[in-house]
């Protein structure tokens, strides 16, 4: 009984070790094991509002470590790729998908923060979804995130808010 009670209150710190270790091992494979293969960024985009604060944190230094890997070009293409995606995708039933690509290019937009990668179109239309999604009927933690990226990546999205004044009351 005493090392159940024991081992259930470590759990929570074996977790976090466990989470930690596997984000820096990942973060270290591609240069220790030949063609190595990425996880998806977009993949990587899902996990950064979990519910377990491990695998948010995981994802992201994830996340993070890949993006750094990528070279100008690939970010560029990349950027543009998935831009153009969220550009066209204006139908209903792809507003899951929809979702998913504006919080993916925040993440992107909020970890590189260099406006070389975000021409002024690209970056008026992802702020532009990120308000709306924080204003949005949409479940909590989207909108959380979607807020949550706006304040990460405000140095590059703030020539592009409308009414700051506004959107600080809000």
């Amino acid at each position: 009984m005493c090392v159940a009670a024991i081992a259930t209150a470590l759990m929570p710190y074996a977790k976090n070790v466990c989470s930690q270790i596997l984000s820096y091992v990942c973060a270290l494979l591609p240069e220790a094991v030949p063609r190595y293969v990425d996880p998806s960024l977009p993949m990587l985009s899902l996990y950064w509002r979990d519910s377990s604060l491990e695998i948010v944190q995981s994802a992201r230094a994830l996340f993070a470590a890949q993006t750094d890997r990528l070279s100008p070009e690939v970010k560029n293409s990349f950027l543009h790729s998935w831009g153009l995606q969220l550009a066209q995708s204006s139908h209903a039933a792809a507003q899951k998908s929809k979702w998913r690509t504006v919080l993916m290019l925040g993440i992107l937009g909020s970890e590189l923060m260099a406006s070389a990668y975000f021409d002024d179109p690209l970056a008026r239309l992802i702020i532009g979804e990120l308000l709306a999604l924080m204003g949005s009927d949409h479940s909590v933690s989207l909108q959380g995130a979607a807020a949550e990226l706006v304040a990460r990546g405000w140095k590059l999205w703030r020539p592009f808010v409308p009414d700051v004044p506004s959107l600080v009351r809000s």
